[in-house]
Order: structure tokens, then C-alpha cells, then sequence
């Protein structure tokens, strides 16, 4: 019987508390073959990517601690056992035969460096390669993870990319060196649906041209039931539940299991009233950005993001901006809450945005709020998660009640706004690192629901939530919406929410809308080639 290429044998994570060490994975076992993959899902905080971090010993050690558990590479006859070898065999190891995706690009990518030095880098340092043959190597790479323009987006930095290029960035840095296993930590999620069919079928490719095993760490059941040869199911630091794709999905056991496959968000209506009059509105928006070259940088061209906008939403209403990353979407919402330079009219009920100083524009920053792509990156690492929710507060009290909130007036609101999406008020006092991605994501959602704003830009905020979260976050939104008439920009590549959540669709492509219409319009008789492609591509996923 051959062995197989990786072996965790009742591995178990704890993390030393003021009180008493918490243990967060709990006896958890599990094998990969070489070629195969193997998909640990489970909700948000559930223990999966504790679990894929302690594979190459990347926890906060000594803060986490693993009381007990073993973890073997096999390499033929040879055994390595993870969690006792030196740090200098951990080296060789990481990038090398084991690489890993990280679930927050941005995070991850040094925004010092440009995105080619980065990958090369891995190529110089792990193989040895000269730095001209590694940056080839590097462009090569680049292309294909379908970066545009790769040759001239070698030299650009992070930060100059959406958030879905810089998932294909992290991607391409993974797979520089070949590794025996790669390590996905929600490797898709931050990808619009075409993006996905095609990092996906890319995986795939590598798999089999390299014989690659994958460990796939997913909220989105969709993407299992596409590429994965078996599933783990964990909840509380546990697995429940494991067998092949198949049995798990047709025939599942555990009640939990059923729980997830179950979950999907259901449209229902929201009462929207028909005052005839905006909330926000935009005409000929444009966000342009230069192109400079040579010794002078002068500008040769422009990088049209948003190209001559024109749009709408009335209050109470949703409005769902989908494309391809890279297509404007979130430039687009920047711009509309004047958090980025633009052109062309912004009107908040009536007041135009693109004309008032800074100083007239604070007090309407608590009616108009923001929901960022990245969570971690977007809450202050400083604060506990009760100060993040409550700074809000503190800024706008005197614009939200004559004489300003009490310190026992901004608990009893963060309170509420805790209990609403669904974090422990006990949890609150703890910092943003010590919660799970889609956790993080709930926090930042309270932060901006925390005001009662009018009108709020969501930028992909379901993105890093499983799917039965994702379920309570819709149901959430649309519970706020309905109570207090807010109006939403619903920014998102999940064609499922978007239905669920959006009364209108606009489709955008090149900073350019190529389709706006009714939802259910926009979904059953789709107008333009460009919008039925998207919406192949995620029925593809679901299939």
C-alpha cells in the first residue's frame, strides 16, 4: 500500500488565553495522496485554516501551541515529521514542496515590491535562478493566472491591482516553484465567477501536469463539488463528517453536514418607497489614471477605470454592480462616496458631492458608509473590536442626537450592532488578528451599520463568508434595509447573492455599463454577450 504524500494524525491547536490555553482544532485527522484533492470545509472559525497553517508551522508560536498531533511529509520511503524538524528543514519545505495561498492577498504581497521582484524572488531564493531568467519566468507566470497586459503590469505594485488580480498574483507566487502540495486558503474568493471557472480549471491543469496535491480550505460548496476527491467537514475544531465528493453531497450524515448543503439565500422582498427622488445619483463620472513613461514620467495615456457613469438608486433600494475584476466596479463606488479623485456630477439628495470642500462633506460621511473588500486590512490592528465598532460613534455624536451620545448611549448601540451579526459581546473585547476571516468581515459590517447610514457602498461583503453566513448576512442586510429604508451599492462576483439581494443589476465591463436592468430581467434574458458569459460561468460553478 503506498504512502500517501501528507499525514495529520490528531492534530490539535491551542492558544494561550489570559485564563486558561483555548483549544480552537481538536483532535483532527486526515490524509492526501499525491494528485489528489482534498477539501476541508466548514463555517467561518470552524478551525480550517488553523489547520492548514499549522501544516508548515506558520501560528503565532509561542501564543499557539499544539499539545499534541503529528504532521508527515512523505517523500517515497522518507518521512518528514513537521511539527519537531529544524527550522532549516521547515525552509527547505515551505515554497518549495509545500506552498500555500493566502485567503487576504493584500496582507501578503509586500507593497514595497513590485509584483514581478515578488515572484521572482521565490524562483532566485528557492532554485537559484538568475534574476533576468526568474523575472521571465515570473512574466510567464502572470500570464497564467490571466493577469492583462502581464508584460506591462510586470514592474506595477500591489496596490495597483483589484483585488482579484492581486488573488492571481498570490497564486502565481504559490506555484513558482512546482510544489508537491499546495495549501488553498479560499484560493477563489475574491475572483469574479469567470475568473474562478478559470483558476480553477488551471489548478486542475498544474494537478495533473505535475502531479500536485491540493488541500482546498472553501466556504463555497459549489467549487467542492467541482474539483474536490474529498471532503472533511469541520465545525468547532472538529471533523464531523469525511468521504468522497460524491457520498458527501448525495448521501450526507452528519446533521451539520446538512446544515451547510442546505444554506442558500432566498430573495424577498423589500418595500422600497417610490418618492420619486434619488438618494444618489451620478452623471458622466469619470476616474481616470495616467500612464506615465520615461525619464520626465510624462503621461502618454490613461487607465480609464470609470468611463462616463451615469446611474441612480432610489431609496431603499439595491442596486448590484457586477464584471470581471478589474472592470471599475469598486473605483466606481469610491468615487460615488468621494473617497477617490473623480469628475463629473455626485448628488446626495440633491447636494452635489463633487463640489463641496472636505469641511462640508465630514458631517454627511455618517450618512453615506463603506464596507471594504478587505477586511483586515480595512480595521485598525490597534483596537479591540468594541473600540473598532464604536470610533464611529465617538466621531459623529454630535451630528447623531444634540449634545452628543453617553459612553452608556454607544454601548447599548455597539451592543445591538454586535448581536445583529452575530458575534458574542464577550468576543468584543478581542483584537481584529484573533478572529477568522469571515469574522472579520461581520465586524466590518457592524462598523458601518453601527451609524444608521442612508446609503452604503457593500464591496464584497460576503466574499470571505461561508455559505450559511452568508445566508445571515443577506437576511441581515435585508432586515436593516427594510427597518430603516437604506439604500445599497451591493458590490460582488456571487451571481447567487446578487439575485438574492439586488432589485437592479448593472453589468460593467472596461469601466464602461454595458447592461442595467431588473434583476430577475438581467438574469433570464440577458441583453448582451458579455453579461451571458458571466452568468454561464457561475450556473458552470454551480453545476
Amino acid at each position: 500500500m503506498s504512502r500517501p504524500l501528507l499525514k495529520v494524525e490528531s492534530l490539535s491547536v491551542a492558544f494561550n488565553t489570559q485564563d486558561e490555553p483555548q483549544t480552537v482544532v481538536d483532535q483532527v485527522s486526515f490524509s492526501i495522496d499525491r494528485g489528489e484533492t482534498l477539501a476541508l470545509v466548514g463555517e467561518s472559525g470552524s478551525g480550517k485554516s488553523v489547520t492548514a497553517l499549522s501544516v508548515l508551522r506558520l501560528l503565532p508560536y509561542p501564543t499557539a501551541f499544539h499539545p499534541c498531533g503529528s504532521v508527515a511529509l512523505f517523500d517515497g520511503e522518507h518521512k518528514t515529521e513537521l511539527m519537531s524538524c529544524s527550522e532549516d528543514t521547515l525552509r527547505s519545505i515551505r515554497g518549495n514542496k509545500i506552498s500555500m495561498i493566502f485567503q487576504e492577498p493584500i496582507t501578503s504581497l509586500n507593497p514595497l515590491q513590485t509584483v514581478g521582484k515578488q515572484v521572482g524572488e521565490v524562483l532566485e531564493i528557492h532554485r537559484g535562478i538568475r534574476r533576468d531568467v526568474a523575472r521571465l519566468r515570473a512574466l510567464s507566470l502572470l500570464e497564467k493566472v490571466g493577469i492583462q497586459n502581464a508584460a506591462e503590469r510586470i514592474d506595477d505594485y500591489p496596490h495597483q491591482f483589484s483585488g482579484g488580480q492581486r488573488q492571481r498574483v498570490m497564486i502565481a507566487l504559490a506555484l513558482a516553484n512546482e510544489p508537491d502540495l499546495l495549501i488553498a486558503d479560499e484560493p477563489t474568493t475574491a475572483l469574479d465567477v469567470t475568473v474562478q471557472a478559470q483558476i480553477l480549471s488551471l489548478l486542475k491543469e498544474l494537478q495533473q501536469e505535475f502531479g500536485m496535491a491540493l488541500l482546498l480550505i472553501t466556504h463555497d460548496l459549489s467549487i467542492v463539488r467541482r474539483v474536490a476527491d474529498r471532503v472533511c467537514v469541520m465545525t468547532e475544531g472538529r471533523i464531523v463528517e469525511s468521504g468522497g465528493v460524491g457520498a458527501i453531497f448525495e448521501h450526507p450524515k452528519n446533521s451539520y453536514t446538512k446544515k451547510l448543503l442546505s444554506a442558500e439565500p432566498k430573495k424577498r422582498e423589500v418595500q422600497s418607497i417610490p418618492d420619486g427622488s434619488p438618494v444618489i445619483d451620478a452623471e458622466g463620472l469619470k476616474v481616470w489614471f495616467p500612464i506615465r513613461r520615461g525619464v520626465l514620467r510624462r503621461t502618454v495615456d490613461h487607465v480609464k477605470a470609470v468611463d462616463d457613469v451615469t446611474l441612480s438608486i432610489g431609496k431603499g433600494r439595491t442596486l448590484g454592480v457586477v464584471g470581471e475584476s478589474g472592470s471599475g466596479k469598486t473605483t466606481l463606488g469610491r468615487a460615488l462616496l468621494r473617497l477617490m479623485k473623480s469628475e463629473g456630477a455626485i448628488n446626495y439628495k440633491g447636494r452635489d458631492l463633487s463640489i463641496l470642500p472636505e469641511r462640508a462633506l465630514r458631517p454627511l460621511r455618517r450618512d453615506l458608509q463603506i464596507v471594504f473588500q478587505d477586511p483586515f486590512s480595512s480595521l485598525n490592528p490597534r483596537l479591540s473590536v468594541r473600540q473598532i465598532i464604536e470610533e464611529g460613534l465617538k466621531v459623529h455624536s454630535a451630528i447623531i442626537t444634540t449634545g452628543g451620545l453617553t459612553a452608556l448611549d454607544r454601548r447599548v448601540r455597539v451592543d445591538r450592532i454586535i448581536d445583529e451579526v452575530g458575534l458574542s459581546r464577550e468576543a468584543s473585547e478581542k483584537f481584529p488578528h484573533e478572529f477568522s476571516g469571515g469574522q472579520r468581515q461581520r465586524i466590518a459590517i457592524a462598523r458601518a451599520m453601527v451609524l444608521n447610514p442612508q446609503f452604503v457602498v457593500l464591496d464584497e461583503p460576503t466574499s470571505a463568508l461561508d455559505m450559511t453566513v452568508q445566508t445571515q448576512i443577506v437576511d441581515l442586510l435585508l432586515d436593516i434595509q427594510k427597518r430603516h429604508q437604506v439604500t445599497y451599492m451591493f458590490i460582488s462576483h456571487d451571481l447567487r447573492i446578487v439575485r438574492a439581494l439586488c432589485d437592479e443589476v448593472m453589468v460593467m465591463k472596461d469601466g464602461c455599463i454595458v447592461e442595467r436592468g431588473a434583476t430577475e430581467q438581467i438574469f433570464t434574458d440577458p441583453q448582451t454577450e458579455y453579461t451571458r458569459t458571466l452568468i454561464d460561468a457561475a450556473l458552470d460553478l454551480v453545476a
